[in-house]
């Protein structure tokens, strides 16, 4: 008995002196994301990451990149080096609000020629990576402040936007739609095309809903979004949960 005893002692005081096993760390997404004013604070971004944390456990790791007053032609020459800086794992890319219609590239309308510019060069700077597009918001048609040609140019800049993402089946884990979003004062600022803070929750929270499948996460455990009637003038009002 008295072995026994003293085997068992030996026991506990090496399991007490044995160092308990290291935790993992939980694993990171680098996420960069690039476009205009729209992407420049960073808001809708930490909703994103707030969502994805919460869902996933993983950290994420932003590298905002976005220039204000820029156009979808401000990326192609510039997005290699940012791919070389930071090698991100999934590139949300949101561009098209300060783009004129009329404006040409080689021939076709410039917002078409940019937008596959940019993501072919992302990818041929990094074939495993994510690249998420978006469909932009509508400008505030009743704001006095809001630029009438953005009103105007948005919903043909979308539909080039569009026309171009269904040319890469298989590149996008999922297409980010803000046209959803109301544009009225609750969800657009004073001057007609930025994000009021509510607006900037919904941002966020559309790019996690749109790309969750396609991404292999859950889907989020928060209540769904609500209200999201937003459409163009002229198209039926889209069937809707009200707030």
């Amino acid at each position: 008995m008295r072995l026994r005893a003293v085997v068992a002692f030996l026991l506990a005081v090496l399991l007490l002196l044995t160092p308990a096993p290291a935790q993992a760390d939980p694993p990171v997404l680098k996420v960069m994301t690039i476009g205009d004013s729209t992407v420049t604070l960073g808001h809708w971004q930490a909703e994103f990451c707030r969502i994805l944390e919460l869902e996933t456990g993983t950290v994420c790791d932003l590298r905002n990149e976005a220039v204000g007053g820029t156009k979808c032609n401000y990326w192609p020459s510039r997005v290699a080096g940012l791919m070389a800086t930071h090698s991100p794992d999934l590139v949300i890319f949101t561009c098209g609000t300060n783009d004129h219609i009329g404006e040409t590239m080689w021939g076709e309308p410039a917002t078409s020629w940019a937008f596959r510019a940019t993501v072919e060069t992302i990818k041929a700077a990094k074939p495993s990576v994510k690249i998420v597009p978006v469909l932009i918001q509508y400008a505030d048609p009743l704001l006095p402040g809001s630029p009438q040609l953005l009103t105007d140019w948005i919903p043909v800049t979308n539909d080039r936007l569009y026309s171009q993402m269904l040319l890469y089946p298989g590149w996008f884990p999922g297409i980010v739609d803000w046209q959803l979003i109301p544009s009225n004062a609750t969800y657009l600022d004073t001057t007609g095309f930025h994000a009021t803070a509510k607006g900037d929750l919904y941002r966020g929270r559309l790019v996690y809903d749109r790309i969750h499948a396609g991404m292999g996460w859950p889907a989020a455990s928060e209540p769904a979004l609500c209200d999201l009637y937003g459409h163009r003038k002229g198209y039926t009002r889209p069937s809707y949960t009200p707030c």
